[in-house]
């Protein structure tokens, strides 16, 4: 099975390690700064990096299985059978585990449900895997307590917030 890497995540108070990054509105501007952001993630060392967008968050099964698309290198999983056995399946292959960084997009857009049940899941796995979650708000820093009841967002832990640069920054 996997070995936690010594530059895993630290687990504050038993939550997920959790950075809020402040994305803005401008749809347009995030595509560049988001690729940076993994781009950036990847080059600290080493670490596993998926996203999920609202996109395929119509149900967990639907978001588990864009995580772990991504960490595969596979753009489309059957969401109907995917469930957090299959990440566990996954990382049990890697002979060195380091951390899973799961960037989730625009969490607005999420159905809350879905989001809930997400933060969930990837609670119960923290003995397990190594999680850090990225959530990308677009409006508010109070979107988060906005969407997760207190249930959920009690198992994040919230280290730090960032303000992605536009794209008009970035030049």
């Amino acid at each position: 099975g996997p070995t936690r890497s010594e530059a895993g995540p630290s687990i504050r108070g038993g939550g997920i390690p959790t950075g809020v990054i402040m994305s803005g509105s401008s749809v347009q501007d995030r595509p560049l700064s988001l690729g940076a952001l993994e781009a950036a993630i990847l080059a600290k060392g080493p670490a596993r990096f998926a996203c999920a967008s609202s996109a395929n968050a119509t149900s967990l099964g639907g978001v588990l299985a864009s995580i772990l698309g991504h960490f595969l290198g596979e753009q489309e999983l059957p969401a109907k059978h995917c469930s957090s056995r299959n990440l566990l399946d996954w990382a049990a292959t890697l002979e060195v585990m380091s951390p899973l960084v799961i960037l989730i997009r625009d969490i607005e857009a999420f159905d809350p449900q879905v989001l809930s049940d997400l933060v969930g899941v990837m609670h119960q796995e923290l003995h397990t895997l190594p999680i850090v979650l990225l959530l990308t708000v677009a409006t508010t820093a109070q979107a988060l307590p906005r969407m997760l009841p207190h249930a959920a967002s009690s198992k994040l832990s919230v280290g730090r917030r960032f303000a992605l640069p536009t794209a008009a920054e970035n030049l």
